[in-house]
């Protein structure tokens, strides 16, 4: 079960930065060794994965939250954690070469 769910979540990191969303700076086509050089360089299918698990982290948090505003903090810092890890692949991405396209 859990060598499954490490195969589905690889694959969603897989295809959440596939190279048609990802352009070189200088000339917009996407080379895909570089492309695949540059996830790598920035641990992209990790971070995904460990985003994953604090989203399924999240939810079971969610659900046993007792109160509303408890339930609104827990959604909170999913938020702030997601962005924040799109926001370090994308600066670093954007340091190897590349932009979100």
């Amino acid at each position: 079960m859990r060598n499954l769910l490490l195969i589905l979540l690889a694959s969603t990191a897989i295809t959440g930065c596939q190279s048609s969303r990802w352009v070189e700076l200088d000339n917009g086509a996407a080379d895909a060794a570089g492309l695949q050089q540059a996830q790598r360089e920035c641990r992209v299918d990790e971070q995904l994965a460990a985003l994953e698990q604090a989203r399924s982290d999240s939810s079971k948090a969610m659900r046993s939250a007792n109160t509303n505003a408890a339930k609104m903090v827990v959604r909170d810092d999913i938020q702030i954690q997601e962005r924040a890890v799109y926001a370090e692949i994308d600066a670093c991405m954007r340091n190897q070469g590349f932009k979100r396209n």
